[in-house]
């Protein structure tokens, strides 16, 4: 009885796709959960129990220069929100690679209003 060989085994370009989904998705988490816990950490060096207010966006920058902890917490709530859109731009990109623009026009549709609502809530 002889069984398959692993040496040859190539992945399919929808596990490949799979693979690249679950990469962007990792990474927003390790990078949101990050920047949460060293804005904690920040805050609990500067003797405080939490950030008392949140930073408002357009402050973040100049907050994470500063080592501020709230500008730090507010970018990995901001990191953890863009999440879900970069999964959604990463497969517009895919479906309009493949030609398939059904897929591209709905996550183009998707990402509009996922930016929209970005907008609205700015405003």
């Amino acid at each position: 009885m002889s069984f398959p060989s692993t040496d040859t085994y190539e992945p399919t370009e929808e596990h490949s796709l799979n693979q690249a989904v679950s990469a962007v998705l990792v990474a927003g988490i390790v990078v949101s959960v990050s920047l949460m816990v060293l804005g904690l950490v920040l805050e609990a060096v500067k003797g405080g129990a939490s950030p008392e207010t949140s930073v408002a966006i357009p402050k973040i920058p100049r907050g994470l220069a500063g080592g501020d902890p709230g500008a730090v917490l507010s970018a990995g709530l901001i990191a953890l929100l863009l999440t879900p859109a970069l999964r959604v731009a990463l497969l517009l990109g895919v479906y309009l690679s493949r030609r398939q623009w059904l897929f591209a026009a709905l996550s183009f549709t998707v990402l509009g209003v996922m930016v929209l609502s970005i907008l609205l809530g700015l405003g």
